[in-house]
């Protein structure tokens, strides 16, 4: 199985939260080289920072020999943090058995992906939607559709030059209607270029939360009763830890409404076990999340 295919086995196997999260997400920085509309960014309300690399180590250290997928990322182009490079290899060298990096793919130069395959990173999931530059340029503004496709194949070139065997290659597609129609061509380009483990990810538009209008997708909250609903699966698999520590178990919780506690006054096994979370657990398996403001207005819920 390819790399997206057995994180989404493991997600919906059960709502065993475990010991520790199997998805902890980091924000290394808010701060981005675009402006793309599919991303809640600009609208949030939080402060824009790069993350303390004291923090960001310590986060590593707790997450080292866990059986987690470590993000270093949340809403933000990573490798704008100018200290990311030595982050990523911080992570290798420190027992962080997997990492999953993503990015918009313009930061990919030749010293950055050589500093990826040093630090063995396990995935690099890139964002790259469909195959015509006009649609990607217009959903992505800033970015070059010609200079991404470039980087990217820099990164598969030094890989195969250096005979490394990370990191595994995503290429993650935001599968909006107009974009669907350039998959054809999109697959037809890529898939000889990558190795049999790496894959192809078309993945569905979200409205994270409400906050957004996608195409395709009705951002009003749902209709039925929520009584019925079943617990949505992210609250017991993920942790999203922002910037200034504000931790909060859905990865669409753009301006961390569903805090559940702080990673620079607690561990992330506290913050993991602790009242908070398993009080928003308890709540969904009753049939009462529509108590909570986030979930009950949320088109996304994970079921």
């Amino acid at each position: 199985m390819r790399p997206y295919d057995l994180f989404l086995a493991h997600l919906f196997k059960d709502r065993d939260p475990g010991g520790y999260p199997f998805r902890l997400s980091v924000e290394t920085t808010n701060h981005c080289n675009l402006g793309c509309d599919v991303c809640p960014r600009l609208t949030s309300g939080r402060s824009y920072a790069h993350i303390e690399r004291e923090f960001f180590e310590s986060l590593a250290r707790q997450s080292a020999g866990e059986e987690t997928i470590f993000y270093p990322q949340g809403f933000g182009e990573s490798w704008l943090h100018p200290e990311f490079g030595q982050m990523l290899v911080y992570l290798n060298q420190n027992g962080v058995r997997c990492v999953d990096l993503i990015t918009n793919g313009t930061k990919l130069t030749e010293p950055n992906c050589h500093t990826i395959i040093d630090s063995s990173t396990t995935i690099v999931t890139i964002s790259i939607d469909g195959a015509d530059p006009e649609i990607y340029e217009r959903h992505r503004p800033g970015a070059k559709y010609e200079e991404v496709v470039d980087n990217i194949q820099r990164l598969l070139r030094l890989r195969e030059e250096r005979a490394a065997e990370f990191p595994i290659i995503v290429l993650s597609v935001v599968g909006t209607p107009e974009v669907m129609t350039t998959m054809p061509e999109f697959r037809e380009f890529w898939r000889p270029k990558l190795r049999e483990s790496d894959e192809i990810f078309v993945c569905s538009p979200v409205t994270w939360a409400g906050a957004l209008s996608m195409p395709g997708r009705d951002p009003s909250p749902p209709k039925k009763d929520l009584s019925k609903r079943p617990p949505c699966r992210m609250i017991y698999k993920t942790l999203q830890v922002y910037h200034d520590g504000r931790a909060t178990p859905c990865c669409y919780d753009h301006s961390c409404q569903l805090e559940v506690g702080n990673a620079k006054e607690q561990s992330v096994k506290e913050i993991w076990n602790g009242e908070p979370l398993q009080r928003l657990r308890e709540l969904h398996e009753q049939g009462r999340s529509e108590e909570i403001e986030l979930c009950r207005n949320c088109p996304d819920h994970m079921s």
